[in-house]
């Protein structure tokens, strides 16, 4: 469901508009040419003190989605979970085997899983980043040492007054701006900003066992906005609207926000209990954290954050 108007949404881009968005969200050599943290440098050590003085309640609330061990429509390819035979009965074992961008899956994206006219992130061109069976370059290893940073929570179904956004809508700068002023809050650099549309009220409210596409999304004209506010987290239960439009950037927050900013993207995350917990607290700051496995090559893998009150 959707306030008056709100389907209509901000006009579509054209190519040479987001040419142009491109270059002008660029963070090419901002960090160095052979960076490899991206918007994660924004994170030093007095980004880290001041929010872990966020936590005062003692507050844990995840944003990771359940590991989906079924298939569906728009999830082909879920976690295989099989027990392995133990050497004695003295133990169970077993392996797992995950999709990393699977889009039931709460998951990181790197700076080497998407490109733009065949270059990634730091004009480097795709041939240098991938390799033949894993990326050379911008893996899952850059993230190490995990991160923590303050976490800003920006309701934009709230701030419109309804339970979920329309599948056809767009959040628009307006949108985040107004949920700036609903939250009472201000995002600021190297926060990690968690974007609620709705996702999850709106699969109960239309009865559907999962969210196909087309589903509301991040416009491209919010990318300068994210660039100059200098976040070094996005995440929330959206991406880009879906399906991707027929342009030289179908996809602009992963296009654009990961090879032109180096920012880091975590895919569908549940928002609805973060939403809850802030409501009832009154406050929509709290400490973000997130921790990645070293695995050098990889593209993405699986993560449960968590924001601490």
């Amino acid at each position: 469901m959707a306030d008056d108007g709100g389907s209509a949404g901000p006009p579509d881009l054209s190519d040479a508009q987001l040419e142009e968005l491109f270059q002008r969200c660029s963070n090419q050599g901002r960090w160095g040419d052979n960076d490899e943290r991206g918007t994660l440098n924004l994170i030093d050590e007095a980004v880290r003190r001041r929010a872990a003085a966020l936590v005062c309640e003692g507050v844990a609330v995840s944003l990771g989605r359940p590991l989906p061990v079924a298939g569906s429509t728009i999830a082909p390819h879920p976690v295989v979970l099989r027990l392995l035979e133990p050497p004695d009965d003295s133990t169970a074992i077993d392996t797992v085997t995950v999709s990393s961008h699977d889009p039931q899956l709460t998951h990181i994206d790197t700076l080497g899983h998407a490109f733009y006219k065949g270059c990634g992130y730091n004009g480097l061109p795709r041939s240098e980043v991938v390799g033949p069976t894993a990326l050379k370059l911008f893996s899952v290893a850059a993230a190490r040492d995990g991160f923590f940073c303050r976490g800003v929570l920006l309701d934009v179904a709230g701030a419109r007054g309804v339970p979920y956004l329309a599948a056809d809508e767009y959040v628009t700068v307006a949108d985040l701006e107004a949920a700036e002023q609903r939250g009472k809050v201000r995002l600021g650099p190297s926060d990690a900003l968690v974007v609620h549309v709705g996702r999850a009220e709106r699969l109960n409210a239309e009865h559907l066992p999962d969210l196909p596409a087309p589903r509301a999304g991040v416009h491209a004209s919010v990318l300068p906005w994210l660039r100059n506010r200098d976040i070094s987290v996005f995440l929330g239960d959206c991406t880009e609207r879906l399906p991707p439009l027929p342009t030289a950037v179908p996809l602009p927050l992963h296009q654009i926000g990961i090879a032109a900013m180096g920012l880091w993207l975590i895919d569908a995350a549940l928002t609805s209990d973060l939403l809850a917990t802030c409501e009832r607290l009154r406050r929509y700051e709290f400490l973000f954290c997130c921790t990645v496995p070293e695995l050098p090559g990889a593209t993405g893998f699986p993560v449960n954050p968590v924001c601490l009150f």
